[in-house]
């Protein structure tokens, strides 16, 4: 297929492209793959924080937590 281009010297013209160049996947997976673990490990650090109180709060910024109610 012809597509028009310009050369390093500014002049127009047409080049010709024969075949196919497929990009290979390999080298863009693993900033996919870096980034995936990321949000997944920070997703789990968010929950574990909300369910354990992992990290040391300042208690002057949070409400009281009130103790559940047990019936003896």
């Amino acid at each position: 297929k012809k597509q028009n281009t310009v050369t390093r010297d500014k002049h127009e013209t047409e080049i010709i492209d024969r075949g196919r160049r497929d990009p290979c996947v390999a080298p863009r997976a693993i900033p996919v793959v870096e980034a995936m673990v990321a949000l997944v490990l920070a997703d789990q650090l968010m929950a574990q924080y909300a369910q354990c109180m992992l990290f040391p709060i300042n208690p002057a910024l949070q409400e009281p937590l009130k103790s559940p109610k047990t019936h003896h």
